[in-house]
């Protein structure tokens, strides 16, 4: 009961909640995030965080995720990659 509770909260929550794995791969993004994105949540798993980063905050992203798993708190802001829809179908 308890845990069908939190899945709830995940799956409605209005703000986007994403979870990586120790290889940084997608293992969790709520539908609020993949929306904010373009992309549907399958679509989104156990893909590489990075693939969703703009390309020059890469490194950056690395090196807090990096801190992050050292114990290291602090608040991770990066421009996105978002989907757009082109003539042609699906670009980033």
């Amino acid at each position: 009961m308890e845990d069908e509770r939190y899945r709830i909260i995940l799956e409605t929550a209005s703000e986007g909640i994403w979870m990586i794995d120790e290889h940084d791969r997608t293992t969790f993004a709520n539908p609020a995030l993949a929306q904010m994105l373009g992309f549907a949540v399958r679509e989104m798993l156990g893909r590489s965080v990075f693939e969703f980063i703009d390309a020059a905050h890469v490194e950056q992203a690395r090196r807090s995720l990096g801190l992050r798993r050292e114990g290291v708190s602090e608040r991770l802001e990066f421009p996105f990659a978002r989907r757009t829809v082109t003539r042609s179908g699906y670009g980033c």
